[in-house]
């Protein structure tokens, strides 16, 4: 697999479907577990930032714009509406998606922290690979945010 591309459709299948919010969200969320699972989600310790990073994941894959835009930090002002356009450009790879997992959480003080995650996908021949998402965290009012519109990516 050619790192470039995979890097691009791997993270391209992290950001996909961000959409609006409507009656569908919860059964979307309830029907179809897609590749991170409310278990997974739930295994994490609550009120941690890979937590709150595996949360924005699942409400960027199940395409819940509201959901995702509470997860990040509001210094960076991401309205819920604007999402869908800042990611229209890589909506189309959601089928390279297989898996994330949290490979790596650290933190730099009490406030600031860094989640890794390992996203594991596809490409059109079937070849699987590997990708790296780095997440700057902020803790906000008591809450872990994303303090980056975009993790940084790089060949995992």
């Amino acid at each position: 697999m050619r790192r470039p591309a995979a890097a691009i459709v791997l993270c391209a299948a992290v950001f996909a479907g961000c959409g609006g919010d409507d009656d569908s969200t919860q059964t979307r969320y309830l029907n179809h577990p897609r590749v991170i699972r409310q278990a997974q989600v739930d295994s994490l310790p609550a009120g941690s930032p890979q937590r709150a990073m595996i949360e924005w994941g699942r409400a960027v894959l199940f395409a819940d714009a509201i959901g995702a835009a509470r997860l990040y930090d509001p210094a960076l002002d991401v309205e819920a509406s604007e999402l869908p356009a800042r990611l229209a450009s890589v909506q189309s790879a959601v089928s390279a998606f297989r898996s994330v997992r949290v490979a790596d959480v650290t933190r730099s003080s009490p406030r600031r922290a860094t989640v890794v995650a390992d996203v594991t996908g596809s490409t059109g021949d079937d070849e699987v690979g590997h990708i790296l998402l780095t997440f700057p965290m902020k803790r906000v009012d008591g809450e872990w945010k994303l303090a980056a519109v975009f993790p940084k990516v790089s060949p995992g």
